[in-house]
């Protein structure tokens, strides 16, 4: 079996970060996202995978091969048109042959069980499965479940349901899921997914663990809070790709008279004494002066700092303070 990583897309919600790095490159605990797809995928004891690229191609392929592919057999996808995680995916049908595929996004941060998730779809006899987890009580998703089947992806399929439950970026197609796929810029989800769905040939698994995305800066934030807690996943990490994640990098320079609270502090980083750092993240390069006061904050590479308010818009960008 091989896997997909998809690793495309712009990250428009996540500027202005996204203006200088690809989404799949932004860091979660100092190492960029992308590890934690790949821990996914060596995890399920998978050695050959293809990578689709559009946005910053060269600084993903120049990331991968710095780190030997990190053991993959990893071929390029490269979209001169973006085409979305189902053109992208029909794309490359040619390289998968006759063989199931696993499918990760590469923008999520999850434990969940690929292993699990292959000998479940071997035994489900289905053309494919997904991973989908339940929302939490008042919000609302993307999938819909009668039962143990799902019927429904925000109501496309005209079920009447509530959709209780979300798509996690996890999948397993078989060659079947191919021939509802489109050459043109598409959602595996609104192509592949509703197709099998409406012919009861989707299968899922639902995922209890942990996940996260970094959609936008307010979850990207709330991402790398919380992976912090997450050390089992982050050994998982360490162990299929070598990288260390790490809160506070180790070259990171923090006077003994500042306070660091439940915040990830990037590699070359200084806070000044009697700093005051609380829920935030600083991207490797920042600089905090003496006595400054940073809550609910992510600062760029570049020195730009986005609040994010209680309602997790972002409210306010600058400049990091002098040192």
């Amino acid at each position: 079996m091989k896997a997909f990583l998809l690793a495309a897309g712009y990250g428009e919600r996540l500027r202005p970060i996204t203006r200088y790095m690809p989404k799949p490159l932004v860091p979660v605990c100092n190492v960029p996202c992308l590890c934690y797809s790949v821990a996914l995928i060596r995890e399920a004891g998978i050695r050959e995978a293809v990578c689709n690229l559009h946005y910053r191609p060269d600084d993903i392929e120049r990331f991968i091969g710095g780190r030997d592919n990190f053991g993959l057999d990893l071929r390029y996808s490269r979209e001169e048109t973006i085409l979305g995680t189902g053109g992208g995916l029909k794309r490359c049908e040619a390289l998968f042959r006759d063989e199931p595929l696993l499918l990760v996004n590469g923008d999520i941060v999850s434990d969940v069980d690929t292993a699990a998730l292959l000998r479940d779809f071997e035994d489900s006899g289905m053309a494919a499965m997904a991973v989908i987890r339940e929302m939490p009580e008042g919000t609302t998703g993307t999938v819909a479940l009668d039962g143990d089947r799902i019927v429904d992806f925000r109501g496309t399929l005209g079920s009447g349901l509530a959709h209780r439950y979300d798509y996690t970026g996890v999948a397993v197609l078989s060659p079947e899921a191919f021939r509802y796929l489109s050459r043109e810029p598409t959602s595996v989800v609104y192509t592949a997914f509703t197709s099998l769905a409406s012919r009861g040939r989707l299968a899922h698994r639902v995922h209890r663990g942990f996940w996260r995305d970094i959609g936008s800066v307010a979850q990207y934030l709330e991402a790398n809070l919380a992976v912090m807690e997450q050390l089992p996943l982050r050994e998982r990490v360490e162990r299929w790709t070598g990288m260390t994640t790490e809160p506070v990098s180790r070259d990171a320079r923090i006077d003994p008279g500042a306070q660091v609270q439940r915040s990830v502090i990037g590699g070359g980083c200084r806070v000044g004494s009697g700093a005051r750092i609380r829920e935030s993240l600083l991207m490797p390069g920042n600089a905090i002066g003496e006595g400054e006061e940073i809550i609910r904050s992510v600062f760029t590479e570049q020195g730009e700092r986005i609040q994010i308010g209680s309602d997790g818009d972002a409210i306010f960008s600058g400049k990091t303070p002098a040192p």
